[in-house]
């Protein structure tokens, strides 16, 4: 009942753990490759029924095994002979365990074929705990006890064993303990001895037993089983292995040293051993052959042969003496009975060997449990299996006997013999059979020689040696085996397993630091700021510095794993010469931020520690600040403790927040610097101010660049929707028939999960600013994705399905923009969170760590690849650019050669750029700069700017305004009539808005806007009119009268959009769209025609002038910058240096921080080129630049 009822106990307490029933021991097995089978096992076995004549058969042979192992097990408990009294003691213990383990496995466990019984180990530490145990009582009784001698006398036999072997002859002496004479001598202390050792023996069983099998209970219950293997590998093998040389010299020993017992007992039970781990033969017929066969010769030669009995055997040493049986009772008798004989003094003197015995055992135990798994087919359930070990100990502790647990060799046996594993009953025979010998006799011992316990013992220890000495070196490193057999050298030199100990913890620790020291504890290649990427958007030019200007600034060093003292000597070494490097450049291009991020970081040690606490404090004293990201709590209580960091501000829960605020930073800076740009030269102040008026009005800069997209009010289309930082949720997931946005003002984010602002800012996945469109998906009529939610107060505007419909009819070409524009965001987005992704995975760099403090920039190519079609004439104009000015008295044909080495320029300053190895093309807004400025040259050469106030002699002629525009005009006049409270009239202050509103921008209006307090219709018109067209000269009319005519291949007296195409692309630019030919052609062109007359191209042409007006205004400084004559022209080749700079500039400049300005824009090149000048087309990238 009691086995019944801790199989309960067991199954209801697994069940409570795991949440599932354990699998049914009767029903099918799964195999590791999770088939269910009731036949075929693998293993090279076909399952056979039960059959009661197999399990009685198994149940024999593995009782007969472990009875012998048992009988061996007490002689190594008691193995000195003066305590050979004591050894049936050991025989009925071990044999308790035996039939308790047997029992509780054959009911409870999982496993059907298993066996327990006590295993080798803890017999072995059992053993050594009663050598200690005796010496110390003698020694408190005042006993003269032959340790030191003993220990000699065992080498001393061993080696005259071994020369008995080569053929020398010789006696063998015995010391005398408690017996004999010495006995007659001290015969009350003697008698106290053996009591005392007894009981103490007993409680030190007892004890051990009970603290093995909390463990087992506490491992399997809560599931520890895994933090077991954390004991290294070498060091569990190293133990084992002098265990098995231990286990070989018991052999030897009760062989007596004899080459006549120990070498027959070594050539049955090591081949024994591995006929049984090899699957040689019926397990039923070998291991009983193999053992009862030599006892029979032994006993035919001992009988027959030399006609003498046992009595002479053991006369001439060749069985043991004879073993009286005691009672099992005896056991709670020598020690209940006898509590005041428990010497405590004793026992605490092998607290040091039984911490070991404790890690030894667990590990074996679950060596034990997993290799069942690999020899039997079926799935063991580990922390089940342990954790009834753990119970099943209960019942070994309350019979005072050793700790018991599956035995791996009898599980392959009762399998083998079985041929299934289903059947329990061979276990419980083999418990039952062992209690019998248990509760009655063990006087079987008697007839049984030296070398047959010999054969057991060889039979045991071969597993050592094989698997764990021997056999580790199969997947053991050469360095790592090397230890196994120094910890085994300093075991058998000593004599000692504390000291096999503390070698080996030595030898793998100091391994451990000199292998570990090796690897770095950073993740890959430190990263520079700009290789680092956030969920912020911004446009592609504004990124580009963001990036240039945090590669120099921010340096992000990832850690991984534990840092100690060795492995931080690496990292605070690189870093050190990273700080050194600052003195060696600008205070500009200094590092200023170093981040160490923590994700995969584990712990460092004190010593590491105090080394990042004096490389933060060396950081401080340059300038350069420290930071820390991916910082649990407890780490930033860890930092804040040991005084690494001095505010929690300087720790930040993720990479990309840290990042973010440091890209604040960044930003602010380049806001500075622009604005020092824009005082360089009034050109630049009056570029940048036209551009950021526009920025200011609307959000289409970048979407309705052509005139046929933006003429026509965009304004009356859309909608406004204005947004209140964490308040306004703009959808949720799964929504349909949400707006189309686009960010006006303020920042829009978007959330993988609702936001609560109540408990703390969450990390949105993007964030969207002034000119992002957002909910895109709209536009196809998916979903809406995320949670959009405001960051910031600002404006939307936003377009529903009815204003798109209305739009896409009425005005076309601005739909088509906005589509158009959509697409590319949502490239651009997707490359970005790809990008993300990219940098937040953990990159292994292959580089070894030490090379990194020599790895330089590079160099890089020339930058400039062109191939052109006027290739000739470039050659041609090349040494005389400063002639190539156009002139209005030059001929057609002059003029159209010049412009061709003008497209050629610009062709060159728009092509592929090169940046390292890699190419990439300009950004969008960049390259429609360098249009836009070499447009102005080509119109500038033509005398096309030239001023109309010093042609007083000729007429000036100001081109028709096209229908569209003066629509257009008009709905803008009228909006702000109805603004300003008035019908007719609109308000002066408020024009500058009004034209903005009609679509009229990058033009000045000084001094055109009347004096008076408010324009009507007619003097607003043609205020728009002067604002959209250029007024022309007579002879600027006849300039492009005759450019017209060269391209009127049909002389017919107009154009159509191929030879217009054909115009603009070698007079202006080799680059420019048809779509944007198209787009300022199409306001002229008749309804339903698409040619164009003179009178309609001179318009074309004069809107040209005045789109590209600001652009002339900004080659008009850049050529004075670069000291450049005016009307030279500005190509490729040009270069802004410092001197330049400092020289040119209105405002007044120092030569570093002309460097600087320069540094700061060159984000293409750099500092690999810093002294080589900024390029023309980086320059003008940097005046228009929306930080």
């Amino acid at each position: 009942p009691s086995i019944l009822f801790l199989r309960y106990a067991i199954i209801k307490m697994s069940s409570d753990t795991s949440g599932e029933p354990p699998p049914d021991d009767t029903d099918v097995h799964v195999d590791k490759h999770g088939q269910g089978h009731t036949h075929g096992h693998g293993h090279g076995h076909v399952e056979k029924p039960k059959s009661i004549l197999n399990a009685c058969a198994s149940a024999v042979v593995n009782f007969l095994l472990m009875f012998g192992l048992c009988c061996a097990y007490g002689m190594i408990m008691f193995n000195d002979d003066w305590n050979r009294q004591h050894r049936a003691l050991g025989v009925k213990m071990t044999l308790m365990t035996a039939m308790l383990m047997g029992l509780l496995l054959s009911y409870t466990s999982e496993i059907a074929v298993a066996i327990g019984g006590t295993d080798l180990n803890p017999v072995v530490f059992l053993g050594g705990f009663a050598e200690t145990i005796s010496a110390d009582i003698a020694g408190q009784l005042s006993l003269v006890y032959p340790q030191a001698a003993g220990r000699r006398l065992s080498d001393e036999r061993f080696l005259h064993a071994m020369s008995r072997c080569l053929g020398a002859t010789g006696t063998v002496t015995s010391t005398d303990f408690c017996e004999g004479q010495h006995y007659d001598d001290n015969p009350s202390h003697c008698d106290e001895y053996h009591e005392q050792l007894r009981a103490t023996m007993i409680f030190t069983v007892t004890v051990s037993s009970a603290a093995l099998g909390l463990i087992f209970f506490c491992l399997g219950r809560f599931k520890w089983t895994r933090y077991v293997s954390y004991v290294p590998t070498s060091i569990m093998e190293a133990f084992l292995s002098c265990v098995g040389y231990k286990v070989f010299k018991y052999a030897l020993k009760f062989c007596k040293y004899d080459p006549k017992q120990f070498i027959p007992a070594a050539c049955i039970g090591v081949p024994l051993y591995f006929m049984k781990a090899m699957h040689i033969g019926n397990p039923a017929v070998v291991i009983p052959l193999m053992l009862l066969l030599p006892l029979g010769v032994f006993y035919f030669y001992i009988f027959v042969v030399s006609g003498s009995d046992l009595d002479y055997a053991r006369k001439d040493k060749l069985m043991f003496p004879a073993m009286e049986n005691i009672e099992f009772w005896k056991i709670w008798l020598d020690s209940l009975g006898k509590v005041d004989k428990i010497n405590i003094s004793a026992w605490t003197t092998t607290l040091a060997d039984l911490a070991i015995m404790l890690i030894v055992v667990v590990l074996d135990c679950l060596l034990k449990i997993s290799s069942t798994e690999s020899k039997l087919p079926v799935t063991v359930n580990k922390d089940y299996e342990i954790q009834l070990h753990g119970l099943g100990n209960l019942a070994t502790v309350a019979c005072g006997s050793p700790v018991g647990y599956m035995q791996l060799k009898f599980n392959v046996i009762n399998f083998g013999i079985l041929g299934n594993i289903h059947d329990r009953r061979s276990g419980a025979l083999y418990a039952l059979l062992c209690g019998v010998c248990f509760f009655t006799t063990i006087e079987l011992f008697n007839y049984l020689p030296r070398f047959f316990l010999g054969t057991l013992l060889f039979f045991a220890g071969a597993g050592f040696v094989a698997e764990n000495l021997w056999g580790s070196r199969k997947y053991l490193s050469f360095r790592e085996w090397i230890q196994i057999l120094i910890i085994l050298a300093v075991f058998i030199a000593t004599g000692g397993l504390l000291y096999a100990v503390l070698a080996g913890g030595l030898l793998t620790g100091l391994d451990f630091i000199i292998r570990y020291s090796r690897v770095s504890c950073i993740v890959g290649k430190p990263l520079k700021g700009g290789a680092l990427t956030t969920g912020e958007r911004h446009n592609d030019l504004l990124e580009n510095h963001l990036r240039h200007i945090a590669n120099a600034w921010l340096l992000v060093i990832r850690l991984k794993g534990f840092i100690f003292f060795a492995s931080a000597q690496s990292l605070t070494s690189y870093v050190r010469h990273r700080l050194d490097e600052n003195s060696e450049v600008p205070a500009y291009r200094r590092l200023r931020y170093v981040v160490f991020d923590c994700q995969n970081l584990d712990a460092m040690d004190a010593s590491a520690s105090k080394a990042m606490k004096k490389i933060v404090e060396e950081a401080e004293e340059i300038g350069v600040k420290v930071l820390w990201s991916h910082v649990s709590a407890q780490l930033c209580r860890e930092l804040l403790y040991r005084t690494i960091v001095r505010s929690q501000s300087d720790c930040f829960l993720d990479l990309e927040g840290l990042v973010i605020s440091i890209q604040s930073q960044v930003s602010r800076y380049c806001d500075f610097l622009q604005r020092k740009w824009m005082s360089v030269h009034p050109a630049f102040q009056h570029t940048s101010m036209l551009m950021r008026g526009r920025e200011s009005f609307e959000p289409f800069q970048h979407i309705f660049s052509m005139d046929v997209s933006r003429f026509g009010c965009p304004w009356q289309y859309c909608g406004r929707f204005s947004i209140h930082a964490q308040k306004t949720i703009l959808w949720k997931p799964g929504q349909r028939s949400v707006d189309l946005f686009l960010v006006h003002s303020g920042a829009v984010g978007l959330f993988q999960e609702e936001p609560t602002w109540s408990k703390g800012t969450p990390r949105p996945v993007a964030i969207y600013r002034q000119g992002w469109f957002l909910n895109r998906e709209m536009l196809i009529g998916a979903p809406t994705k995320y949670f959009a939610a405001a960051l910031e107060d600002g404006e939307l505007v936003c377009w529903n399905e009815l204003r798109l419909s209305t739009l896409k009819m009425e005005r076309p070409a601005m739909m088509s923009a906005i589509c158009k524009e959509v697409t590319k965001q949502q490239v651009l987005d997707t490359e970005l969170s790809k990008r993300a992704l990219r940098a937040n995975q953990a990159r292994v760099d292959a580089t070894p760590f030490e090379e990194l403090i020599a790895d330089g920039n590079g160099s890089t190519d020339d930058l400039f690849e062109f191939e052109s079609e006027g290739s000739d004439i470039l050659v041609q104009q090349s040494h005389h650019r400063k002639s190539a000015v156009c002139r209005p008295n030059d001929s057609v044909f002059d003029v159209f050669a010049k412009s061709r080495f003008l497209a050629g320029e610009s062709q060159k300053m728009a092509s592929r750029e090169t940046l390292g190895e890699e190419e990439q093309p300009l950004p969008e807004p960049m390259l429609r700069q360098l249009v836009g400025i070499q447009a102005a040259q080509i119109l500038e050469g033509l005398g096309l700017y030239a001023s109309v106030a010093d042609a007083a002699d000729q007429e000036v002629v100001l081109p028709p305004l096209p229908e569209q525009f003066r629509q257009g005009l008009e709905t803008a006049f009228f909006t702000y009539c109805a603004l300003c409270g008035a019908s007719t009239r609109i308000a002066s202050s408020k024009v500058g808005q009004a034209l903005m509103y009609a679509g009229v921008f990058n033009t000045s209006l000084a001094g055109e806007v009347p004096s008076r307090c408010t324009l009507d219709l007619d003097e607003f018109i043609a205020l728009g009119h002067k604002a959209l067209m250029a007024p022309l000269t007579a002879s600027q009319v006849e300039t492009i009268r005759n450019i017209m005519g060269r391209f009127d291949t049909g002389e017919i007296g107009s154009l159509g959009i191929d030879e217009l195409v054909e115009i603009f692309r070698k007079m202006f630019h080799p680059q420019i769209s048809m779509e944007e030919v198209d787009g300022i052609a199409s306001e002229w062109a008749g309804e339903g025609s698409i040619r164009l007359n003179v009178t309609s191209f001179v318009a074309v042409v004069s809107r040209y002038i005045r789109i590209h007006e600001s652009d002339w205004c900004l080659v008009q400084g850049i050529r004075e910058l670069i000291g450049k004559d005016k009307g030279d022209p500005v190509t490729h080749s040009d270069k802004l240096v410092a001197d330049m700079l400092v020289k040119n500039s209105h405002l007044p400049l120092t030569y570093e921080e002309a460097e600087e300005l320069l540094w700061a824009a060159d984000w293409r090149l750099g500092s690999s080129h810093l002294g080589d000048g900024l390029c023309i087309s980086d320059l003008a990238a940097v005046v228009t630049l929306k930080v």
